[in-house]
């Protein structure tokens, strides 16, 4: 296993292609007089997580099942082996890209990009 979102489980079969993590933190500004602004720390942080990659031929039903687990719009676990900790998280956007047609318009390969948000108080 690779990682996890709720109950879909990606491996290696799944040829995840990147894995990146972004960090905002909030802040107020407070200008002075006749001085520099400083800035508060205010609330906790959000973090935003993006992952793609592709299957090829197997594992092609394993995002219906996270296109579901997204239209619920309720949190979720993600497990990665990045982490040792499960992380609850929100689907927001969900792209699923079919190429490589046959002739009866079945695809053999399916790509896609997963972005998915945590935050913390």
């Amino acid at each position: 296993m690779l990682a996890q979102i709720g109950d879909v489980i990606f491996t290696s079969n799944s040829n995840i292609d990147a894995l990146v993590e972004q960090f905002t933190f909030n802040y107020s500004k407070i200008s002075r007089i006749g001085n520099n602004p400083t800035y508060q720390a205010v609330g906790g942080f959000e973090q935003e997580i993006h992952f793609s990659g592709y299957f090829v031929l197997e594992s092609l039903t394993q995002l219906e099942e996270l296109k579901n687990i997204a239209k619920q719009k309720k949190t979720t676990t993600f497990v990665t082996l990045i982490k040792d900790a499960d992380l609850k998280v929100i689907i927001t956007k969900l792209n699923i890209q079919k190429s490589l047609f046959i002739k009866k318009g079945a695809f053999i390969k399916q790509g896609f990009s997963i972005s998915l948000k945590r935050w913390e108080k």
